[in-house]
């Protein structure tokens, strides 16, 4: 079997001496996917040709520093690039952990961060700037999900109305808002990628658009007609495209070989919709399930074991602001229109499995999802980074 297939591996897989070995005689590059117990173990170095103890591990490159800001609380931080590279914007809501008493806690909603979505995170934004002269912008809140939520309505975001969350919100927002401005201004275009975390759906990411459920259970030629908004209009319709032309309709942006699950898929990290996982919901348990629930019998447990996350605030606000209600607080005017519908958004809620479960796991997956977003936007919008960004 392919060797390299090693660093897909379970962590237990790749703590065994004997797979290790057997990676390493099909191909001598597994050696770095091995272990470190096993980077030290005098039968593997031999086999990968290693004299005992000559092996050194590299150190893992740093993306270069960017502008740290945090807000007056230090409930949210903004790492705004020194040089703007990326047509890319990262923030997440959900991966903070502080607890301060002056937030009443929240009863509802997200509650919990997902494991080790914080340090996912910083393995995104690190690989993204590696070998480049800066990351792309990070907005993060540091604030516990049971405090804050970031990822809804402003007077949804907390239990009571705390000056602090609400301050919080406006922070984690307001900076969302300059970063993709700024991005708009400098490329034309942005694309902003949510990241956040799940634990039910084994193995897989969730991808989301905004896209109806009931959709993605259409043909490809009838949903490429679909006229309901998604937050990926900018990618699909946009004014800046490809000299060849885009890949295809929506329904090779939500779920063809060049869709980011795609992409990602052929980087053996799953993902739903994608190729090989078009239909992220199936129609009969769907159905069923949308039954139960209007008779007060469905539990959010059995939900989420049907559906997936879709949907969110965030990339609704960016990706399509006209969807949201005046009390659900859309861009201010004058914000929408300095974006001008050049915003695609992105919603990643990774797996704990094979994504977040590990540091060899957390670091491949930053690693593939940036070249998969720079092959997106050279497939979707033509942008290709320019040689003298490289570092």
């Amino acid at each position: 079997s392919n060797g390299l297939a090693l660093q897909f591996a379970a962590p237990e897989l790749r703590d065994d001496r004997e797979v290790v070995m057997e990676a390493i005689v099909n191909n001598g590059k597994s050696f770095r996917y091995g272990s470190d117990r096993l980077h030290k173990d005098s039968s593997v170095m031999a086999v990968q040709g290693l004299a005992p103890g000559s092996f050194k591990k590299s150190k893992n490159e740093q993306a270069p520093p960017p502008e740290s800001l945090r807000s007056p609380n230090g409930y949210i931080e903004y790492r705004r690039p020194r040089f703007w590279t990326w047509p890319v914007v990262l923030c997440a809501s959900h991966a903070g952990s502080m607890m301060p008493q002056e937030i009443p806690d929240r009863t509802d909603g997200v509650l919990e961060p997902e494991r080790e979505l914080d340090t996912l995170v910083e393995e995104i934004w690190n690989e993204f700037g590696k070998g480049r002269v800066a990351a792309p912008p990070l907005i993060s809140s540091k604030l516990h999900p049971m405090k804050m939520d970031p990822n809804t309505p402003r007077h949804l975001c907390c239990r009571v109305k705390s000056q602090a969350a609400l301050e919080a919100w406006d922070a984690y927002h307001g900076w969302i808002a300059e970063a993709l401005q700024r991005s708009v201004a400098t490329f034309g275009f942005a694309l902003l990628l949510d990241i956040g975390g799940q634990s039910y759906r084994r193995m897989v990411t969730e991808i989301g658009y905004i896209v109806d459920l009931d959709d993605f259970l259409l043909f490809d030629s009838v949903l490429d007609k679909s006229t309901r908004p998604t937050s990926v209009e900018a990618l699909l319709r946009g004014a800046v495209r490809p000299a060849g032309g885009r890949p295809g309709g929506l329904s090779s942006l939500l779920r063809g070989a060049k869709s980011l699950g795609g992409l990602l898929e052929s980087r053996n990290f799953r993902c739903t919709p994608s190729p090989t996982s078009p239909e992220p919901v199936q129609a009969v348990p769907l159905y069923r399930a949308r039954e139960k629930l209007a008779s007060g019998a469905c539990s959010p447990e059995e939900l989420a074991a049907v559906t997936y996350k879709h949907d969110g605030y965030t990339i609704r606000r960016y990706g399509a602001p006209a969807t949201l209600t005046e009390e659900e607080g859309p861009l201010p005017p004058a914000e929408r229109q300095a974006l001008g519908g050049r915003v695609a958004a992105i919603q990643l809620v990774t797996s704990w499995l094979g994504v977040r479960n590990g540091i060899l796991e957390r670091r491949l997956f930053g690693e593939h999802l940036c070249w998969a977003a720079e092959t997106l936007l050279k497939e979707w919008v033509g942008w290709v980074m320019p040689a003298d960004t490289r570092g």
